[in-house]
């Protein structure tokens, strides 16, 4: 069974929806474990500077992976093996490379998703200071996300 992570911004009672993904997306895999199951609660600034760290953390570490790979194909070139032992060894290092690569892109779709986050936060917050809270607005709480919210806790 699919599940899925809803973002929503929330103007008064109302929740307009931004997003869903699917779990096993790289931003639903980021989301699913921080924020809760069948409701959906406020995802905060300082949650999303903590995973913008972290992410960023890992996309140097994938990067920093990528890069001793490289080296390593380097190095197989250089060794006296036979021909055939140095391509299945260039061979399997690309796939190496292949699935990094795959796991940095994954993790700059998450930055990427946080960053739009954040500017929602950052503007709903300078909206609030503008208009005096006209708009109804929480404050600090303006991005909800949930694990499959039912329908009733968004629509109220």
């Amino acid at each position: 069974m699919s599940m899925y992570v809803n973002f929503y911004v929330k103007v008064g009672k109302r929740f307009a929806p931004i997003g869903t993904f699917n779990r096993n997306s790289a931003i639903g895999e980021a989301f699913t474990n921080r924020v809760p199951f069948e409701k959906v609660a406020p995802i905060t600034k300082s949650q999303l500077n903590a995973m913008r760290i972290d992410y960023r953390a890992r996309e140097f570490d994938i990067k920093e992976e990528i890069d001793n790979c490289k080296q390593l194909i380097e190095q197989i070139l250089k060794m006296e093996n036979s021909v055939d032992e140095k391509m299945d060894a260039i061979i399997e290092t690309n796939e190496e490379i292949g699935y990094r690569t795959e796991s940095l892109d994954r993790a700059k779709q998450v930055v990427n998703w946080i960053d739009f986050l954040s500017t929602i936060i950052e503007e709903a917050e300078d909206e609030e200071e503008y208009y005096d809270n006209v708009l109804d607005l929480n404050r600090y709480e303006y991005v909800y996300a949930g694990v499959e919210a039912p329908t009733e806790v968004v629509n109220k």
